[in-house]
């Protein structure tokens, strides 16, 4: 049977998929992910980049070894744009830089003076009980999001993993984080690619506002 995954762009050479939470971007051990289940229906597919299984939103896969190639030098030489959208624990409110330094720990990210450098820039939509942020990833380190956002107070709803006491809204598995836009240039074309996905339920702003 055929996996059915919500496209959000197509051609020949790129594939722009919105991945539900709760899923692997590539599989592991006995537990298939989006990849595997894609490659029921591609002749050729490897994933540019990967999102956290807790994640949901924008992966980008390529479908021909061009497409490879050139999107992972565009993504490697920082000329894509990724803007993230995340439901955050407590009260935050206008615009701000994250800087820190992090390391790849034991499955988890750490800040530490010798870690390499890891920025952010965020703007708050909605302030409340619980806070949702719109976030531009600038660096794209290990748990980048989850672990900078822990150390300012602020972990993503339902992230225990990085301190979070709130259950996520999604169900488990899952955190309130949402890779939600991606600009980036076309392999092949003299032009960029900007792919969107839908805005989850969980991250409108009506919810547990105050």
């Amino acid at each position: 049977m055929k996996f059915c995954a919500n496209v959000l762009f197509e051609d020949n050479h790129i594939l722009a998929v919105d991945k539900p939470a709760g899923m692997l971007t590539q599989g592991a051990s006995q537990e298939k992910g989006l990849e595997d289940l894609l490659r029921q229906n591609y002749c050729y597919l490897h994933s540019v980049h990967r999102i956290d299984a807790p994640v949901s939103g924008i992966v980008i896969f390529a479908k021909s070894s061009k497409g490879l190639k050139r999107t992972s030098a565009s993504l490697k030489e920082g000329m894509w744009t990724k803007i993230y959208r995340a439901r955050i624990e407590g009260k935050l409110e206008g615009a701000g830089i994250l800087e820190h330094r992090l390391v790849h720990g034991d499955h988890r990210a750490e800040i530490s003076p010798d870690g390499k450098e890891a920025k952010l820039n965020y703007r708050a939509l909605q302030s409340g009980s619980t806070s949702v942020v719109e976030i531009e990833l600038l660096t794209g380190r290990y748990h980048q999001i989850r672990a900078q956002f822990s150390a300012i107070g602020h972990p993503i709803v339902g992230d225990a993993k990085y301190g979070a006491s709130t259950k996520p809204t999604r169900g488990s598995g899952t955190i309130d984080l949402h890779h939600a836009q991606v600009n980036l240039p076309h392999p092949t074309l003299k032009s960029d690619v900007l792919i969107k996905a839908l805005i989850p339920q969980s991250f409108h702003l009506s919810l547990r506002a105050n």
